[in-house]
């Protein structure tokens, strides 16, 4: 299947166009001519790789529940409709909201979480390959439960960054090479919830400092990172639009060399932009950022919580100019189901549920139809009109 097939999109060449087609009538014929005839001149020397990106992974106590299984936990049923939309993607990123301290400091939910191994797993197993940590639950179990934290991403075959075991470790940067596209990811918070971190080891958790950060950048663009990514864990909880704090941050990342910048902890969705940028041979390039991806998974109830996006970037580099350009943006709705907390794939679910096909597992949500309705709508119209200032389109 095609992720592409039926999303909304953000075309970026030479001009940039924004699709909200309706659930049933797939992408334009114009919007794949575009692409076809920008690639036309470049696809024989360059090469693509496609980026998924969501927003945060909690595990609410509700989620454990649901997931209980004679032999422990399965969570991986709570992702399975999703998981042809992520591992599809050549670098499959998410941010762990929550620890993995063990069994013997009990599972628990908000405020301070901590999950069962299993949950991590079925995160692996649904195709994410990237978990960043920097969060304000990543010490809720203190040091021992965020290194446990790690060492259990990694266990699963998991890259992760934002926290860290040792000093040398925090220094090191994260850089995957997809098919000779070199993608640095970082990651930082606003802080931990005012929860202590040892005074001998303040580099285990990355917060929001201009300094590191800059430090970070040059040390990936000195290491040849093609694109540098910046998962960054800020705003007010519960906002639909970003604040002058985040735009000021935002602002100072994009400068300091940062080329996408994929925001989290609102747990609602913000908007996105698209702004130019000078980078340091003076040439101006395009970035893109957005202000919060929400939920992907929670159990959370306030307004707007249960919505969230796989975020689709495509960048391909020009191997004759050793240019690494974001191709293509695009996303793809998606909800978690009312009772059950599957995430639901909100296209593929209505066209299931319209079409009557009792075949797909998302045809029992059809009791839901109208709230699938509803959130395809409004996600469009929100990451289009964010601010009715932010979104490029004209």
């Amino acid at each position: 299947m095609n992720i592409f097939k039926g999303a909304f999109f953000l075309m970026f060449f030479i001009a940039i166009t924004f699709s909200a087609n309706s659930p049933d009538s797939g992408i334009s014929s114009n919007v794949q001519t575009i692409i076809s005839d920008s690639l036309e001149l470049v696809e024989e020397n360059s090469d693509t790789i496609l980026i998924a990106a969501v927003g945060d992974l909690m595990c609410h106590l509700k989620e454990a529940s649901v997931s209980r299984v004679q032999s422990g936990y399965d969570f991986f049923p709570l992702f399975q409709y999703v998981e042809p939309y992520i591992s599809k993607a050549d670098i499959s990123i998410a941010n762990l909201e929550t620890v993995l301290a063990g069994r013997e400091k009990g599972f628990t939910g908000f405020p301070l979480f901590n999950s069962p191994d299993e949950f991590c797993e079925a995160a692996a197993k649904c195709g994410f390959n990237v978990l960043t940590t920097a969060n304000n639950h990543c010490i809720d179990k203190g040091i021992n439960g965020l290194e446990r934290t790690i060492d259990i991403i990694e266990q699963n075959g998991v890259f992760q960054t934002g926290t860290y075991r040792t000093e040398e470790d925090s220094k090191e940067i994260l850089i995957l090479n997809a098919k000779g596209i070199k993608v640095a990811i970082l990651a930082y918070t606003y802080g931990v919830n005012g929860l202590y971190i040892p005074k001998d080891k303040k580099y285990s958790v990355n917060l929001i400092d201009y300094e590191k950060i800059e430090s970070d950048i040059e040390e990936a663009r000195s290491r040849n990172a093609d694109k540098i990514i910046v998962s960054i864990h800020w705003g007010e909880e519960y906002q639909r639009y970003p604040n002058k704090y985040q735009k000021s941050i935002a602002d100072k990342i994009f400068s300091a060399g940062a080329d996408i910048i994929l925001g989290s902890h609102p747990h609602v969705l913000q908007g996105i932009e698209m702004p130019e940028y000078e980078d340091i041979n003076g040439k101006t390039k395009k970035k893109f950022i957005i202000y919060s991806m929400g939920n992907f998974i929670a159990n959370q109830f306030n307004a707007h919580t249960r919505s969230g996006v796989i975020l689709y970037i495509k960048l391909i580099k020009n191997h004759f100019t050793n240019e690494t350009e974001i191709l293509q943006v695009s996303f793809e709705p998606t909800h978690i189901a009312n009772g059950s907390l599957v995430i639901l794939p909100v296209r593929e679910a209505i066209d299931v549920i319209n079409n009557v096909n009792k075949e797909s597992g998302l045809y029992k949500y059809r009791n839901q139809l109208g709230t699938l309705n509803t959130v395809f709508k409004e996600t469009g119209k929100h990451l289009e009109r964010e601010n009715e200032h932010i979104f490029i389109g004209e």
